[in-house]
């Protein structure tokens, strides 16, 4: 570790540009007891890693640390006095953003004792005990349990796999969690790479429908997960998929972003044009590819009228809206 450590102070100031980058202009490294703070929310909020940490898993906590609290990823859902269950928790760094952001608990699961460990530990110092419970469990399509080595350095990227040796995980699913904690309206987050196929194409769509918003990060497309949600009654919006290299481990990755909505059984104009506009407003904020934005929303648009049936002189204003895209495509090319 004291060659990594030594290397990690010489590019210093390279992680505090890193942060920067990210919009949090306030980081502390502390090398000597392995953790780094960034002040956000006129809070400071630390974050621990592992004396023996690889500078793989080291990077992949800065950057993770600058998507959720810096770019706020997951700024959308709005989580405020609501339960939110967190599948993919990695060292607990979305469900901190949730807690501070006013959600009333927030149940986590991560299933690699290597990052649940940092995650309890990280819950713990901030003390957000109260409001984050974490289990050291991942969650799939049936209930079960999956060999994993103790000893594995996880990362975002980390696919929930089977080992030849290891510990024992216990595997649970989404609707024995619905039920345990007696959620509604409940908000759900998953990034589990690839197991969000498991969860969502296999529970209940009471289950899904306990949940007013889900944000799914996909990675091996959108379309099922789209016409499970749609089925189940929701709204759904998509990013579509981005294939790149991941620097940090040196891996192409393809993933994108599902936001849903739950919609009532019978929906009003006005209902149709809050849900509209809350996608609206995340996406003309959130996206740089403006092509994009207006494909999906103009789709959205389509879809909603037929499915619910509601009159174009009634529609007018949303397509209205969309048209502000087009104008700044336009303005911008």
């Amino acid at each position: 570790m004291e060659n990594c450590k030594n290397n990690l102070k010489e590019n210093l100031q390279n992680y505090i540009n890193h942060f920067k980058n990210f919009g949090i202009e306030s980081v502390k490294f502390d090398f000597d007891n392995n953790s780094i703070t960034i002040n956000k929310f006129d809070k400071d909020i630390k974050f621990f890693y592992n004396k023996s940490v690889s500078f793989i898993k080291f990077n992949s906590i800065t950057n993770i640390i600058g998507e959720i609290f810096g770019n706020e990823e997951y700024s959308w859902l709005d989580v405020n006095e609501k339960d939110v269950v967190d599948v993919g928790g990695f060292v607990g760094d979305s469900a901190m953003y949730f807690a501070i952001k006013g959600a009333r608990n927030v149940y986590v699961y991560e299933p690699y004792p290597d990052s649940f460990e940092l995650a309890k530990k990280n819950i713990l110092y901030n003390n957000l005990e109260n409001k984050i419970a974490i289990f050291n469990k991942g969650v799939g399509k049936e209930n079960g349990t999956v060999v994993l080595d103790p000893d594995y350095e996880s990362y975002p990227s980390s696919e929930l796999i089977k080992f030849n040796k290891g510990i024992n995980v216990d595997v649970v699913l989404l609707d024995e969690i619905v039920n345990r904690y007696k959620l509604n309206d409940a908000v759900l987050k998953m990034d589990c790479e690839g197991c969000e196929y498991d969860i969502i194409l296999n529970s209940k769509k009471d289950t899904l429908r306990r949940f007013s918003q889900i944000m799914i990060e996909y990675h091996h497309g959108y379309e099922n997960l789209k016409y499970a949600l749609e089925s189940s009654g929701f709204v759904v919006s998509f990013t579509l998929p981005k294939t790149g290299l991941d620097k940090i481990i040196n891996q192409e990755r393809n993933f994108g972003f599902i936001y849903a909505t739950r919609t009532p059984a019978v929906l009003s104009v006005d209902e149709f044009t809050e849900i509209f506009d809350s996608h609206f407003n995340y996406f003309i904020n959130k996206y740089k590819n403006v092509d994009e934005k207006i494909n999906s929303l103009t789709q959205k648009i389509d879809e909603l009228q037929e499915a619910h049936r509601i009159k174009d002189e009634e529609i007018n204003i949303l397509r209205s809206k969309n048209r502000l895209f087009s104008l700044f495509r336009l303005k911008n090319k």
